[in-house]
């Protein structure tokens, strides 16, 4: 089974090219699937997607932008569960709000991202990009605070007039 992979409108990092490589051998592991599978990260919702979809040709899309790698990452394996779903254990689709399906992609879906964050505390690159973006969350909170505080003394000086 080989898993080929595609960016729309985007360009990933090499960080988050590993970050992905390694969720996929994941699920391959925990899921493994009989086809070849196509998925597509996008930059745009396409069709009737909200943050992700699955065809019947062995597709999943999944949207990237403005999203962070974790909630990417929960859609990649939701989307991986329905493929499994349909193709392995021959399911039918089921409803999309609510059923057993759905219901259960769901909840795989967050015990991968739970199995992956706590693989990933092992790898010393990890540890090391965990600081790095703990470091750039606590700048931008620092700037937004900044830019809020200024943006709240310009209202008053505009309200004075």
């Amino acid at each position: 089974m080989e898993v080929n992979i595609k960016y729309v409108g985007i360009e990933p990092s090499r960080e988050d090219n590993k970050l992905i490589n390694n969720f996929i051998s994941q699920l391959k592991r925990n899921y493994p699937l009989q086809n070849d599978l196509d998925i597509l990260f996008q930059s745009k919702r396409t069709g009737e997607m909200t943050t992700g979809s699955r065809t019947n040709k062995h597709k999943l899309k999944i949207l990237v932008k403005d999203r962070l790698n974790r909630d990417v990452m929960r859609t990649l394996a939701h989307e991986w569960s329905h493929e499994y779903q349909r193709t392995v254990q021959k399911r039918k689709k089921g409803k999309d709000i609510g059923g057993k399906n759905e219901n259960e992609a769901s909840s795989q879906a967050s015990e991968e991202i739970k199995k992956s964050i706590e693989n990933r505390k092992n790898d010393p690159d990890e540890v090391k990009l965990s600081k790095i973006r703990k470091n750039l969350v606590k700048s931008d909170d620092e700037e937004w605070k900044k830019d809020n505080k200024n943006k709240k003394r310009n209202a008053k000086k505009e309200a004075r007039g």
